[in-house]
């Protein structure tokens, strides 16, 4: 029988490892009291259930774990060490102190490393409620107490007068080195094409990028091009600091020189690239104000890129030959947290995920004591000089104020236009209202705007008065002479997951009698894995409808998309794609498009092996025309004591982390030459739940990293065979750079514990008693005794100590003992402890 049980557990972990990252979902945890008990916890929804990494949420919660895979039994206490509790996984039983309760055994999902516990059980465990919000990916957890990290931070609270910003691992600081490693991309591919009449061309297209640290700086280079001739080239050397030291005080958080995308400015707009030089402090890890947001980032041709704000699609792009770029200007952003979600899919079945997490919250408008600065200048791919530069800062704890300079140049009307302005944001309670003003030196433009959510309705009004001025933005032939615009980002509660986005807008061009009222509404419908919008648009009188439909299972996809016009179907796409388990991938596409009222079917294949990409491709027209194509692509990351890694993706866009352990003998933190690096010990990235040992090398490899934001590395103490061999912290945070490969250390050294009771003459347990730890006549730490006398305390190194305990409601009665902790460490029991 047991043998029956493991080999159907070790198919659940197969099979469940092959397929958790169809359910994931990255939620924000807090109390009740809205205190952050962990900002991305990565979750489970499968078969309408939620499932939480248990490892992870106790983790944050602040509750004892361990996990024995041999026996299958999860134990350890809540909070208490009298509050003990026990899992069996083989009988599916909760044990809690002197309580038994039977759970389905489909309540947990085994993976290859840790174990998914669903919410109900969750619930039972700790003695709470779970609230899910899908709409605002958060969780709830209602708890008759404080939990221990909140309670923690309300004491530190009482101490400082204020609370600090909590981080949950210490920041691991990688200094920067002249040149260290690289990450290298190359992509080929050949195209046969024949036309209707008969004639032929061929192609090469090839793409070369690197990312390394360079002049202890990120350099990212890319060169693409078609045969002889180049398509695109970009270069950039680029500093950032997420503690805002780029040159010590001066503050900076980046600086670029060489190639860079022109900030957005409110009226004005942005995103051109520039040949110059930018720099600013603004804040890495937070939105540099809490109005608007733009996002941007590199998008390889026949890749697509979905925005969803709050679990509600609300962009969409495609990759193109020609920009080979996402953007994503003027997000709104809302009171609360603003949860945004990246999925990208590529044309070999690939998919890939990236969010940020923005809290706009009383919190973000605390004073700076610098003025935020941003700057750029530099000449635009027309040779044309064009610079912005932006300060702003926050006041009373309430409004932040921001002026603005920009020069930009329009290639369609071949003008140079010098702007000024600023901007004034405040909020009442968690209503958020916006003041933008702009002029171009003879006429000027103001838009005001207000934003508040209110049954959980978020709601943007905002409107545009404009006396003549033009940009890319307002418009450049027959700019806008004033709007107004009503955003509405709801859900539609009669039905779990559907939502509607709306988008009404009212306005007069300058030049044009008539006045144009654009609309927009797309309604969707997510269920697991299976998306449904219809997109029903008025834009200049034209009229547009889309559907569109997406469903993922597995490493496969299905899209369909229509969109019709006044006259008709105006162009419409039904695609499949599939990855079998021999890494082969297979996609098919049926195109039509009514203006060259052309019908297309396009085949693809690729196989990815262990190190690169290789496939094939077809097209056939309707109209005689096909063509046919054959591509090979790689990754290549270089690290000196990693060696040379071979990947079937790219790699330039990302960092990289190399983790080790090592013995500790001195105690110094820092390794020395007799101190050799642990073989097989076990890293956890949080983010992206995955697992890696080191190897012969000593290191534990992480590749494709996101850069310029913190990533959490946790050490596993699973197969170290010292079970007193410790780290002095569990994690470490690191700050990725792209093209750089960080070194994340975990000293290990021996710690033992002490646990007894102490045993009153008087028999009376409920006395005031000071129990401290002291070596060599210092007192070293305080140990906390509960109210039965029983006392524990861990963390105490090899050598000779002397427990010292006062009982202060006995007149003053001292007990001491004295006893050895060994050089291997182990857990005394000191008995004999009376007063």
């Amino acid at each position: 029988m047991k043998l029956f049980l493991l080999i159907i557990f070790s198919i659940m972990q197969i099979h469940a490892s092959e397929e958790w990252y169809n359910y994931e979902r990255i939620m924000l945890i807090k109390s009740k009291s809205n205190f952050i008990l962990d900002e991305g916890l990565i979750t489970y929804s499968k078969s309408n259930k939620w499932y939480i990494p248990l490892e992870d949420l106790f983790d944050s919660i602040g509750a004892n774990y361990k996990y024995n895979k041999n026996e299958r039994v999860i134990q350890g206490f809540i909070f208490k060490k009298s509050n003990v509790y026990k899992i069996d996984l083989n009988e599916c039983v909760l044990y809690l102190k002197n309580r038994k309760e039977k759970f389905e055994c489909n309540d947990f999902i085994p993976l290859e490393d840790y174990l998914l516990l669903s919410t109900p059980v969750v619930e039972k465990l700790i003695d709470i409620k779970i609230k899910i919000d899908s709409l605002s990916s958060s969780m709830t957890l209602e708890y008759h107490s404080l939990f221990p990290p909140e309670e923690k931070e309300k004491r530190s609270e009482r101490k400082i007068g204020k609370a600090k910003r909590r981080a949950i691992f210490p920041v691991e600081k990688n200094e920067r080195d002249w040149i260290d490693g690289f990450n290298f991309d190359q992509g080929i591919s050949g195209d046969i094409y024949r036309s209707q009449s008969g004639d032929s061309r061929g192609a090469i297209r090839h793409e070369t990028s690197l990312s390394a640290e360079f002049l202890k700086s990120e350099l990212y280079t890319d060169y693409r091009g078609v045969d002889k001739k180049q398509e695109s080239f970009w270069l950039s050397l680029e500093r950032n600091d997420y503690r805002n030291r780029i040159f010590g005080d001066v503050g900076l958080s980046e600086v670029k020189v060489v190639n860079f995308n022109l900030p957005t400015t409110n009226l004005v707009g942005g995103g051109q690239k520039l040949t110059g030089i930018y720099f600013s402090n603004r804040s890495l890890y937070k939105a540099s104000n809490f109005t608007k947001e733009d996002f941007s980032g590199p998008l390889e041709k026949d890749w697509e890129v979905e925005l969803y704000q709050n679990d509600i699609l609300i962009a969409r792009e495609l990759g193109t030959a020609e920009k080979q770029r996402y953007e994503f200007n003027g997000v709104d952003l809302y009171y609360g947290m603003n949860r945004f979600k990246f999925i990208f899919y590529g044309p070999k079945g690939e998919r890939r995920y990236e969010s940020k997490n923005l809290n706009i919250t009383d919190a973000f408008i605390e004073a700076d004591k610098l003025v935020n600065v941003a700057g750029a200048y530099g000449l635009d791919e027309n040779d044309k000089e064009s610079y912005s530069l932006s300060l702003s800062k926050n006041l009373f704890k309430r409004f932040q104020f921001e002026l603005n300079t920009v020069k930009s140049y329009e290639y369609t009307t071949g003008v140079t236009t010098n702007y000024f302005g600023g901007s004034l944001n405040t909020f009442f309670d968690s209503t958020l209202l916006d003041l933008n003003y702009i002029n171009d030196g003879e006429n000027r433009a103001i838009e005001t705007a207000l934003k508040f959510n209110t049954l959980g309705v978020n709601t943007n009004l905002s409107y545009i008065n404009n006396s003549g001025v033009k940009s890319s933005i307002l418009g450049h032939s027959n700019p806008m002479d004033y709007s107004w615009n009503a955003n509405f980002l709801l859900p539609l509660r009669f039905i779990k997951n559907l939502q509607t986005f709306n988008r009404i807008s009212y306005k007069k061009k300058i030049g044009i009698d008539d006045n144009y009222t654009d609309f927009l509404n797309r309604i969707s419908l997510s269920i697991r894995n299976f998306y449904i919008s219809n997109s029903m648009s008025i834009e200049n009188t034209i009229f547009t409808n889309e559907i569109f439909t997406r469903y993922n299972f597995g490493k496969s996809s299905f899209k369909f998309k229509n969109r019709w016009g006044k006259d008709g179907l105006r162009d419409s796409e039904l695609s499949y794609t599939f990855s079998n388990r021999k890494k082969n991938s297979y996609s098919s596409a049926l195109v039509y498009a009514y203006e060259q009222s052309t019908t297309n079917l396009r085949f693809r294949a690729d196989r990815r092996f262990k190190s690169l990409f290789a496939g094939v491709s077809l097209d056939v027209g309707n109209k005689g025309d096909y063509g046919a194509g054959v591509n090979l692509s790689y990754g290549l990351v270089y690290d000196e004591d990693i060696g040379i890694n071979l990947y079937n993706k790219r790699t330039t866009e990302y960092s990289n982390i190399k983790a080790s352990a090592f013995h500790d003998l001195n105690g110094d933190g820092i390794r020395n030459d007799n101190e050799e690096l642990i073989r097989d010990v076990e890293f956890y990235r949080l983010s992206g739940n995955e697992r890696e040992s080191t190897n012969h090398t000593g290191y534990a490899f992480f590749s494709f990293v996101q850069p310029f934001s913190p990533t959490d590395i946790k050490i596993s103490l699973t197969n170290i065979q010292n079970i007193y061999l410790r780290p002095k912290s569990l994690g470490k945070r690191v700050w990725g750079r792209v093209g750089k490969t960080a070194s994340v250390e975990f000293p290990l050294q021996i710690e033992g514990d002490i646990e007894g009771e102490i045993d009153f003459i008087d028999g009376n347990k409920r006395k005031k008693v000071t129990a401290n730890l002291v070596s060599n006549g210092k007192i070293l730490k305080r140990i906390h005794a509960d109210k039965d006398g029983y006392f524990y305390s861990g963390g105490i190194k090899p050598g000779k100590y002397t427990l010292k305990v006062t009982c202060d409601d006995c007149d003053g009665r001292v007990f001491e003992k004295t006893f050895n902790m060994p050089k291997e460490g182990d857990s005394l029991f000191l008995e004999g402890v009376r007063i």
